[in-house]
């Protein structure tokens, strides 16, 4: 049931390819850049200090890969820079940072839409192509869910044309996939989870168009502008509760296996909604604090 649940990163890559192509009418290659440096790379590195300093000179970092420690000292934080592999959720900025780069490629496959076909191939070979220890690898494996994002996005028009029965069709073949995933557990193969979290970023972007279509009533009015405050507040400190979540969740987990008595805390549904919920929250907390002390200069060190 876990592994049918886990693997978020691909819902989170769909949504940055969409974002990416929504917003692509306005594309300039030296302002994005400026942008993506200020708001990613920066508090990226800022927040990757305690991590370096700890895991480079005081202690290994467990599951760290072999070769990182095969470098001298000195070298050893521009690997873990470079690969991501110093806080278990940071692999994910420097393989984002390479569809930064190729962000002029990007844009000239989006305005030429006879080649959207390419997302099926390129599927494939994310299937076969498993996420990994290197962020040329990982861009490999999700460069399909971050076109899928824009193809819907340049799409959208004719996808949500389509949702009175597109949406119970995919909808349907998602609970069909994890169906199949949880009957084949422990041994669900990787690719499987990949392909069934495409279909549901795709259902849930339906589901949440289609929450902006509910009823004109006062009563719906009423709970859509809350909803609309809250989804707003959380994409605002989306990426600084993503920096400060690397380092709540390993306190989190260690607290809890000492509750345990030093066991594995055990990984059910519940304790891992518990964990999100209470993570998400002490994030934001955090956030809203950092950028009420630093005022404008906050992109830099929360990316909010």
């Amino acid at each position: 049931m876990l592994a049918a649940l886990g693997n978020g990163s691909v819902l989170f890559v769909f949504i940055a390819g969409f974002l990416f192509q929504h917003n692509s009418h306005k594309f300039r290659p030296a302002r994005f850049i400026h942008s993506k440096l200020c708001n990613v790379i920066v508090p990226y590195l800022v927040w990757s200090v305690p991590a370096l300093v700890m895991f480079t000179w005081i202690s290994r970092r467990p599951h760290a890969p072999d070769y990182v420690y095969h470098f001298a000292p000195l070298l050893r934080p521009a690997v873990f820079l470079a690969t991501g592999t110093h806080l278990a959720p940071f692999w994910f900025i420097p393989m984002i940072a390479l569809f930064y780069v190729a962000a002029p490629l990007l844009v000239w496959w989006d305005r030429h839409p006879r080649l959207h076909w390419l997302i099926l191939p390129l599927t494939v070979v994310g299937c076969i192509c498993s996420r990994g220890e290197f962020p040329w690898v990982n861009a490999v494996h999700y460069v399909p869910v971050y076109l899928l994002g824009m193809c819907v996005s340049h799409h959208h028009g004719r996808a949500f044309g389509t949702m009175n029965y597109g949406a119970p069709a995919l909808a349907f073949a998602a609970l069909a996939l994890a169906a199949w995933q949880m009957r084949l557990e422990p041994n669900s193969p990787m690719w499987l989870n990949y392909v069934q979290k495409m279909v549901v970023s795709v259902v849930l972007l339906y589901a949440f168009w289609g929450a902006e279509q509910i009823g004109l009533d006062r009563r719906a009015g009423v709970v859509k502008r809350v909803v609309d405050r809250i989804l707003g507040d959380l994409a605002t400190v989306s990426f600084g509760v993503f920096f400060v979540h690397g380092y709540i969740v390993p306190v989190c987990r260690d607290a809890g296996a000492r509750l345990n008595g030093h066991h594995r805390v055990p990984g059910t549904p519940l304790f891992l909604f518990s964990l999100i919920v209470f993570t998400v929250a002490v994030s934001c907390a955090a956030v809203a604090l950092i950028r009420t002390l630093t005022g404008r200069y906050s992109r830099l060190l929360v990316g909010a």
